[in-house]
């Protein structure tokens, strides 16, 4: 099972690797899109800074397909609509991981 947990510290990634034989990915921004791919995460060192100055997955790690993805959201709406931070990477990341389905 792939997860992406962007704030998550090695004590909680050891007990649920342990517990739940989970694995850990993050999302990549792809140069001249609006959709991110995700790569699992190996560790640190197989960390590059990404389009925005964030660090992310190299290359070098498997692109995977996450179970689970845990969204940044300022808040949502009665139709549940997300509200977020403006450039729509997770709303059309989300979209083509569903048609994809």
């Amino acid at each position: 099972m792939q997860i992406l947990d962007l704030l998550i510290n090695q004590n909680e990634k050891d007990y649920f690797e342990e517990n739940y034989k989970l694995s850990y990915c993050f999302p990549v921004v792809c140069k001249n899109t609006k959709v991110m791919t995700f790569r699992e995460y190996i560790d640190e060192e197989h960390t590059v800074k990404g389009k925005f100055n964030i660090k992310e997955p190299s290359n070098d790690c498997p692109i995977v397909t996450p179970n689970l993805i845990l969204v940044p959201l300022i808040a949502f709406d009665s139709s549940k609509n997300r509200i977020g931070y403006g450039f729509a990477y997770y709303d059309n990341t989300m979209r083509a991981l569903k048609e994809k389905k």
